[in-house]
């Protein structure tokens, strides 16, 4: 699951469009991606 965080809560990403990239869905997109450091991963 890719979520991003709101100020209300959280969305769930189901498709990711990089810039300049194709549209994928978000499991295809987070195995590609490597850590930056600003991401985190876990269950909460």
């Amino acid at each position: 699951r890719l979520l991003l965080g709101c100020a209300d809560g959280a969305l769930e990403l189901v498709e990711v469009k990089p810039a300049g990239g194709r549209a994928m869905d978000a499991a295809a997109y987070i195995r590609g991606r490597q850590p930056d450091g600003a991401q985190q991963s876990g269950r909460r």
